[in-house]
């Protein structure tokens, strides 16, 4: 056995988990009325070598959760949590501890110090802020600005978003990441200039990949000039503003790969990679094993795709398996 997922009471034992030979292990930690059994919860984890992701799930930041991670070997950690982080100095010395750990993945409910100052100093490669619901709400960008900003080993950040802000922009500005990874649920075009900012102070930013659900021209713009090498779109809406889109790509001249993913075929997404000096560019469906009614795909012939092979692509009336 590999992964483990399990729901456990707070003060169930946990002989059940001792020494298992698993790599991945999700604990939901349900039940808020008693303290939990610290020692306990510690002790399994500390049995399980050759654990590499653990996942933590709670509604209530509880006394001697953080405690129990203290030192483990792991890779990888997500914490998902409900409510505001109440015992921020103990998460914060848990997770310093972690000396092998590479990524790490915050769901969170609420915007908390707590949860931003635990990331202060880590030699993390990978940072994931996002929310239960699909999207994250930033109210205090001064609490995580400068803990981001501490990690010197950081190349990768993925934030999913409910909707833009100037303060999360404001954190992007100036890292030193490889790749950027963005999900907006809305975006607000008022804040254009300011990502396009944002986007151009990231010196060292090789792969973007933006998630939308709503177009804007002002959001292609924000890719105007860019010396990325790889561009991945993700669309859950139809594209509007084609146009716009075109005239960004056809400036980033350090492009080497292009994936656009898509729930539904829209006019003009055909030509966007007309004429682009791209060695790879593929078209995919938003959900892997469905196909795309590519409505719009007349001159599907004539353009340089390179297809993803598990697609299934309905063109003008035809079914094309590649």
């Amino acid at each position: 056995m590999a992964k483990l997922s399990i729901w456990v009471h707070k003060n169930s034992p946990r002989e059940a988990l001792y020494c298992l030979n698993i790599e991945y292990l999700s604990l939901i930690i349900y039940d808020n009325t008693e303290e939990l059994r610290e020692e306990s919860l510690s002790q399994s984890l500390s049995s399980l070598i050759r654990l590499q992701q653990l996942i933590i799930n709670v509604d209530e930041d509880i006394p001697g959760l953080w405690e129990a991670l203290y030192g483990r070997n792991i890779k990888k950690l997500g914490v998902f949590v409900k409510c505001k982080v109440k015992y921020k100095e103990s998460l914060a010395r848990s997770i310093s501890s972690l000396t092998r750990l590479e990524t790490l993945s915050y769901y969170v409910h609420k915007d908390s110090s707590g949860l931003w100052e635990a990331v202060r100093g880590l030699s993390i490669k990978s940072l994931t802020l996002s929310n239960f619901y699909g999207g994250f709400s930033l109210n205090h960008k001064e609490l995580l600005s400068q803990p981001i900003v501490s990690l010197t080993q950081h190349e990768t950040l993925n934030i999913s978003l409910w909707e833009d802000s100037t303060g999360l922009l404001e954190v992007l500005y100036g890292l030193n990441i490889k790749s950027l990874r963005l999900s907006y649920i809305k975006w607000k075009a008022v804040y254009a200039e300011s990502f396009s900012q944002s986007l151009l102070s990231l010196a060292q930013l090789e792969t973007l990949a933006i998630s939308v659900n709503k177009d804007s021209p002002g959001l292609w713009k924000a890719l105007h000039g860019l010396h990325i090498k790889s561009l991945i779109l993700r669309f859950n809406a139809t594209v509007k503003h084609a146009e716009s889109l075109s005239e960004s790509l056809s400036t980033l001249t350090q492009q080497d790969k292009l994936r656009i993913k898509m729930e539904c075929d829209s006019p003009g997404l055909w030509e966007i990679v007309h004429g682009l000096n791209i060695k790879s560019q593929s078209l995919n469906s938003f959900w892997e094993s469905s196909a795309v009614e590519a409505k719009y795909a007349e001159s599907f012939s004539q353009k340089p795709l390179v297809l993803m092979c598990s697609m299934r692509v309905l063109v003008c009336g035809r079914l094309f398996m590649v």
